[in-house]
């Protein structure tokens, strides 16, 4: 079984302060991260998905869509657990 989650993120480079935002993602088999959001991650869970997907979210996480879609399984995001029907058309769009 796999198991798909997002950690909404931002960034902040210890040695020059620079700050960035996006995402942390990984699943049973691996993990990506995304730090080119142009602002802060949404509070609200199912609007950081949409901003995910506005984004263009890389290879890793199409293929993790591909697999939520197959599947019809669950989301995480940052802790709290999203049913497929919650996300599909969403991760659709």
């Amino acid at each position: 079984m796999n198991r798909a989650f997002f950690e909404p993120t931002t960034f902040t480079n210890v040695r020059t302060g620079s700050v960035t935002h996006g995402y942390r993602a990984y699943d049973d088999t691996g993990q990506t991260y995304c730090n080119t959001f142009e602002e802060p991650p949404a509070t609200d869970d199912l609007n950081f998905l949409e901003q995910v997907m506005e984004n263009g979210p890389d290879d890793f996480v199409s293929d993790m869509f591909d697999w939520v879609l197959e599947s019809q399984t669950s989301i995480c995001i940052g802790g709290e657990w999203y049913t497929y029907d919650k996300v599909k058309n969403i991760i659709t769009a």
